[in-house]
């Protein structure tokens, strides 16, 4: 029932639920521990879901004390558990940790073989951290062939298509090859728009990319223009991706400020900040540089 719950988009239910059904199992039973962990996992899972990330690590962390003495190394099990453990991570700024895990769950994938989608998430999901690292090239090839995986799977009018073209993107922008980049966002973009209609949170985060190609480009008035896009199909969406409409509130402020529209970007680096604080945590490096960008703008 939780994890039903949960698939139906409620995590606060589901949390209550896995804590309830806790209490139900027998963890001295070798059936039970192996269904411990799931639960555990599942649990952590829905944790994430409502920003609970701290808790999230100490779930996840005992997801994979009752499978290491219960499951087989390489079982499919620890190939989620190390993924959704990874993002986790992210969240909390154990970027380093986070590699580690993601490179575990892809191993143990590519050893089984049987899901090449799921070893294009994985792929995905190291690639993404590594680009966010500041190791592009290193990244691109791991996005490349995640996408060659997802247009096989997939074809080219779907969400998961989508989501590894835009990747791709921001593997190319961050190597300062901005025509590819933004064909690549625009593509995706598309895609989305195909699949979900031109109100949708992923049609503005497709956009917002858009806005940062333009920011690094140089070319701020267009950059403000589309993020100011952005902005407009995504806040009657909240709290659909709330996390994600702060980055683009963010980059808004930093292209308005470039432009020394200072009043404006004040009040878009305030709400961004409102939500990290929210979301990722007043000690996150989201809220961090947020409010050092806030702090340069007191006399």
């Amino acid at each position: 029932l939780a994890r039903a719950v949960g698939d139906n988009g409620d995590d606060q239910r589901a949390v209550e639920l896995y804590e309830e059904a806790f209490s139900l199992k027998d963890p001295e039973s070798l059936e039970d521990r192996v269904d411990m962990g799931r639960s555990y996992n599942n649990y952590a899972s829905a944790l994430t879901g409502v920003g609970r990330y701290a808790g999230a690590d100490s779930a996840f962390a005992r997801a994979e004390m009752y499978w290491q003495d219960s499951i087989e190394e390489n079982h499919s099990y620890f190939g989620a558990l190390y993924s959704n453990w990874a993002l986790c991570k992210s969240e909390l700024d154990r970027n380093d940790e986070a590699e580690v895990l993601h490179r575990k769950a892809l191993a143990i994938k590519r050893h089984l073989k049987h899901n090449k989608v799921q070893i294009g998430v994985s792929l995905i999901n190291l690639g993404n951290l590594i680009v966010d690292q500041g190791r592009p090239e290193e990244g691109l090839p791991l996005l490349t062939e995640a996408l060659a995986i997802n247009r096989d799977a997939f074809g080219n009018a779907h969400y998961y298509t989508a989501a590894a073209v835009i990747n791709v993107g921001t593997a190319e922008l961050a190597l300062g090859r901005f025509d590819e980049a933004e064909a690549h966002y625009r593509e995706g973009e598309e895609i989305f728009r195909e699949i979900f209609g031109p109100e949708h949170a992923a049609v503005a985060i497709a956009h917002t990319r858009l806005g940062q190609a333009a920011h690094q480009r140089g070319d701020l008035v267009r950059a403000e223009r589309i993020l100011r896009e952005a902005v407009a199909i995504h806040r009657p969406l909240l709290p659909s991706a709330k996390a994600r409409f702060a980055d683009t509130l963010f980059e808004l402020g930093e292209v308005l400020l470039k432009q020394g529209k200072t009043g404006p970007a004040e009040a878009h680096l305030l709400e961004a900040l409102a939500i990290f604080d929210e979301t990722k945590g007043p000690d996150s490096s989201w809220s961090l540089e947020t409010r050092a960008r806030l702090a340069a703008l007191s006399p």
